[in-house]
C-alpha cells in the first residue's frame, strides 16, 4: 500500500508541477516586452568615447537584436535565443562625427501580438571647446520703452541652450535659421520701464555640458507716448457686454497659452502689416497712446489702430498656430496667432472670422477674418497687438527688414 500511495503522491506531484509550468508560461507570455539603453540619457551630449548596455527581456524568446545608427548598422544582428539579454557597446566619437546623431536598438520577439519592441535614442557629439561673441547690440543699445531689445550673438558650434538674463527675468535663446550658427533672443520692454541703462547676461551651455558667459548692456530710452480722448456709446457698451466673454477670460488665456507655446520659432524673416496700409494717416492710434474714457478712466493703448475699408481682409502677419478664436466683450471677434517662444499677434473688433479655427496652422499672408468693429469700438478699424512672453510691444518694429 505504501508504494501505491507514493505512486499516487508522485502523479499529483507531476500532474501539478505539469500545470504549474503551463501557467506560469502562459504568464511569461503575457509579460509586456522591455528594452532600454544605458550609459546615456536621450537628448545628452558625449566629449569622449562612451560605454553603453542594451537590456531587453520578454516573456516570449526573443530571436535577434539589431542597432543602427544615423540609420546604418552599428553592429551585426545578433542571434538570442532566450527571454532576456544584455549587450555591452561602445560609441566611439571619432567615428561618429561632430553634432547630433540616433541610436535605434530593434528586438525581435517570437511574440506574435508584439513581435518587434523599438527603442529610439537621440544624442549629440560634441568635442569642440565653446566660443562665443556677440554680433548684435554690442556697441548700440538703445531700446525705447514699450520696444523690444534684439539681442544676437555667434558661437562656433551648435549649442544646447542659451538664456539670456536681465530685467528681473530670463528669456530663451534659439538659432536665428538652420543655415548658421548665429543666435537671437527678443526681450520685451514695458512701456513703464525705467529709462536707463541696464546690463544683461547671457548664459551659454554645449552639448557636453560647459558653461560661458557672455555680458553686455542697453540703455532704455524715454518714449514721448501721445495722449488721446475717446468715448463709447453706453448702450454698445451694454450689447457687447452680454454678446462676449469677460476680458479678464482673454487676458487668463493668453497667460495659459503663453505657458504652452512652442519652444521652437514658427515665423521666419520680418512680419508684415496684417491689411493693406497705403499711407500713415490710416494708423489712428500708435502704439502706447494714453488714453481718457469716460468708461475705463486713464489707461494705456498696447497696439496700433488702423482703419481701412470697412469688412476688408486682415491677413496673418507670420506664420503660426491659431491659438484663439473667440468673442469677447472688450476685443470683440477675436484672434490670436502663436508664433512660437511665447510670440504671439492678436486682431480685436473683427467683423466675421476666416474660414479657421483654434489648432490650424496658417502662413503668412492668409486671411483670418475681415475688418469689423464689434467689442468696445466707436467704428471700423483693427486693433493689431504683438506680445513677448505676454508683454505688449510696439507691432511695426517686427515689420523692419533690418530688426
Amino acid at each position: 500500500m505504501s508504494y501505491i500511495k507514493a505512486a499516487l503522491f508522485l502523479g499529483i506531484l507531476l500532474v501539478g508541477g505539469y500545470f504549474g509550468w503551463r501557467y506560469y508560461e502562459s504568464l511569461s507570455r503575457n509579460v509586456s516586452p522591455s528594452l532600454e539603453i544605458l550609459g546615456i540619457e536621450p537628448g545628452s551630449g558625449i566629449s569622449k568615447d562612451t560605454e553603453i548596455t542594451i537590456k531587453g527581456s520578454d516573456g516570449s524568446k526573443i530571436e535577434s537584436l539589431q542597432v543602427s545608427l544615423d540609420g546604418e548598422p552599428l553592429m551585426k544582428p545578433v542571434s538570442l535565443g532566450k527571454r532576456a539579454f544584455t549587450e555591452p557597446l561602445t560609441l566611439v566619437v571619432k567615428e561618429l562625427g561632430e553634432g547630433a546623431h540616433t541610436l535605434v536598438a530593434e528586438m525581435v520577439s517570437s511574440n506574435q501580438e508584439q513581435p518587434k519592441t523599438i527603442l529610439e535614442l537621440s544624442f549629440h557629439v560634441d568635442t569642440l571647446p565653446l566660443q562665443a561673441t556677440l554680433t548684435k547690440n554690442e556697441f548700440d543699445g538703445r531700446v525705447y520703452q514699450g520696444h523690444t531689445l534684439h539681442v544676437e550673438f555667434q558661437t562656433n558650434k551648435e549649442i544646447r541652450e542659451a538664456q539670456i538674463k536681465t530685467l528681473s527675468a530670463s528669456y530663451p535663446c534659439y538659432l536665428q535659421s538652420n543655415r548658421g550658427l548665429i543666435y537671437e533672443c527678443f526681450v520685451p520692454l514695458e512701456c513703464e520701464e525705467l529709462p536707463q541703462e541696464y546690463p544683461y547676461t547671457i548664459e551659454i551651455t554645449d552639448w557636453a555640458g560647459n558653461s560661458m558667459l557672455l555680458e553686455g548692456k542697453f540703455t532704455i530710452v524715454a518714449f514721448p507716448f501721445k495722449k488721446q480722448t475717446i468715448r463709447v456709446d453706453k448702450q454698445k457698451i451694454q450689447e457687447e457686454n452680454s454678446l462676449g466673454r469677460p476680458e479678464k477670460e482673454l487676458e487668463d488665456a493668453i497667460v495659459e497659452l503663453t505657458k504652452k507655446s512652442p519652444q521652437h520659432k514658427l515665423w521666419h524673416g520680418h512680419f508684415i502689416v496684417p491689411l493693406e496700409l497705403k499711407d500713415t494717416t490710416q494708423i489712428t492710434s500708435d502704439f502706447g497712446v494714453i488714453r481718457a474714457t469716460q468708461e475705463r478712466g486713464l489707461c494705456q493703448h498696447k497696439a496700433l489702430d488702423l482703419i481701412a475699408t470697412p469688412k476688408s481682409v486682415v491677413w496673418a502677419p507670420q506664420e503660426g498656430i491659431v491659438v484663439i478664436r473667440d468673442r469677447y466683450a472688450h476685443s470683440g471677434n477675436t484672434i490670436a496667432i502663436d508664433h512660437g517662444y511665447g510670440l504671439m499677434s492678436l486682431f480685436f473688433h473683427l467683423d466675421e472670422f476666416a474660414d479657421i479655427k483654434v489648432g490650424d496652422r496658417i502662413k503668412k499672408g492668409k486671411p483670418v477674418g475681415t475688418v469689423g468693429k464689434t467689442g468696445y469700438a466707436t467704428g471700423y478699424h483693427l486693433h493689431w497687438e504683438m506680445r513677448v512672453n505676454t508683454v505688449p510691444v510696439e507691432p511695426l518694429e517686427w515689420t523692419k527688414p533690418t530688426f
